[in-house]
């Protein structure tokens, strides 16, 4: 199996060079992590003949490879490149925590179990730096030539892993964002006017790459974000979405034509009629006049009727047409809006200005909620900083001396206190099954009846108070 599948990667995934010219589009997004983390290192799980590994360690990054399959290493010991024979989700378990800052895996999600899967996407979280990138490359079910023939042709393959899939797998395994890249379509179909059925039904990219990344905390995510930002590749919708239009003028052009060579018909026919007339033998003549005559008046008429639909169809044809081009027209231009708006705020982002005001933005932020609301924003601090207070036994002490000397501020903040408690008590009972206690309902051995003066709430607070001391005691 080993010397076949090297043979057969040889033959259906392409040659080696073709393979390494279609990675770079990857590049874009691994070199700013060279800026963040020097030591740079990244792991190719599934390496094969290393086209990527290579690419890695020529783009400066400490890289090493690992795979199953002999026949695949030694085209990589062949070029001296750092890869051993491990099983993938293995050697990640050894690998310590935030340690990558790139994991990548070409073509292995669709030749393991999805369980296996799950966990080859959780370690990979885990042993990422902030910002580290886990790049997963795969067939892509969305091309129904793809999903229903291509993929099948590889025995080891397990099945199609939609892309819906895989990106809810990420950001469900705790990456911070992800981007989906459609991959190696017919670049002519980017551009051209006309699309067929079969463009449609196997036109989609072929593959697709899902680049996660996590959190980046206290790290510069801008020089991300332009990669991220663009749109790779073309998806079924869209081929679609222009199959439909082209489909469509080219239904007004073929009724354009029919109409144009009735006319034409027509026109001759009328041409012809005075000769068929004067040829006519007298007798004939005489006969067929009046039919001649009402037959002509009937061409005359759908002669009109014809060239009426024909001017209104060509009218139609052409307002189609220039409907794509427009449709055409303004996808381009909102493709460089967002370009540009993209560009805007890298930039910003990245100038002296933005990091000067920094600490501005900062305190405007923090003192909007104050300034919008002062009365409640500070009655909200107080409340949070007496809740710490209340846990902070020198606090307490503290608090007591001072309030004792004002007699009126000590009776207020014996009250809050005793609200404060009472909410944190309803808070700890709250999922647990508290008895409810009527007039007439009998108390737990060591629950004091509540005084009489009292409310039904305040009775059941009272209730619930000592039922908990109670427990307490008990513990």
């Amino acid at each position: 199996m080993t010397q076949f599948y090297r043979a057969f990667e040889d033959v259906h995934r392409g040659t080696r060079d073709t393979i390494k010219q279609r990675l770079q589009i990857y590049l874009p997004f691994i070199r700013p992590l060279l800026d963040l983390y020097p030591d740079a290192q990244a792991l190719d799980v599934g390496c094969g003949r290393g086209e990527w590994l290579e690419t890695l360690m020529e783009n400066g990054f400490n890289a090493t490879g690992v795979d199953m399959d002999e026949g695949m290493l030694e085209a990589c010991k062949a070029r001296n490149l750092p890869a051993e024979k491990a099983d993938a989700l293995s050697y990640l378990q050894t690998i310590p925590s935030d340690s990558l800052c790139v994991m990548t895996g070409f073509h292995i999600a669709e030749h393991i179990p999805f369980d296996s899967l799950k966990t080859l996407v959780a370690e990979a979280h885990r042993v990422l730096k902030p910002g580290g990138l886990l790049i997963l490359e795969t067939p892509n079910s969305e091309n129904l030539i793809v999903a229903t023939q291509n993929f099948y042709l590889d025995p080891t393959h397990e099945r199609p892993i939609p892309h819906l899939l895989l990106d809810f797998l990420v950001k469900f395994s705790g990456f911070q964002r992800s981007k989906i890249l459609r991959l190696q379509e017919n670049p002519a179909l980017a551009t051209t006017e006309s699309l067929s059925l079969m463009d449609v039904i196997g036109g989609t990219s072929p593959d697709y790459a899902i680049i996660a990344q996590t959190d980046w905390g206290e790290l510069d995510s801008t020089p991300f974000d332009g990669p991220f930002s663009e749109i790779y590749g073309l998806s079924m919708a869209e081929l679609a979405r222009r199959y439909d239009m082209t489909t469509g003028a080219r239904a007004v052009k073929t009724l354009y034509t029919a109409l144009a060579e009735r006319v034409n018909a027509l026109e001759k026919y009328q041409a012809d009629f005075p000769d068929k007339l004067k040829t006519a033998p007298s007798s004939v003549m005489a006969l067929k006049l009046e039919e001649l005559q009402f037959e002509n008046n009937e061409l005359q008429r759908a002669l009109e009727e014809a060239r009426s639909n024909v001017q209104h169809w060509q009218t139609e044809a052409e307002n189609r047409q220039q409907h794509i081009l427009s449709l055409n027209s303004t996808t381009h231009a909102h493709h460089q809006v967002i370009h540009d708006l993209n560009d805007y705020v890298n930039k910003l982002k990245t100038s002296t200005s933005w990091r000067i005001t920094a600490p501005a933005r900062f305190a405007v932020i923090m003192t909007r909620p104050l300034l919008s609301s002062p009365v409640r924003t500070s009655k909200r601090i107080a409340k949070a900083s007496l809740k710490k207070a209340l846990k902070n036994p020198t606090l307490i002490k503290l608090a007591k001396k001072v309030l004792y000397r004002i007699p009126a501020l000590n009776t207020y903040a014996r009250k809050v206190a005793t609200r404060l408690r009472v909410e944190a008590a309803d808070a700890s009972l709250q999922g647990q099954h508290v008895p409810t206690y009527s007039n007439s309902a009998p108390l737990p051995d060591g629950v004091p009846a509540a005084p009489a003066n009292l409310t039904e709430n305040a009775k059941a607070i009272y209730h619930r108070l000592n039922s908990n001391a109670s427990h307490k005691d008990a513990n």
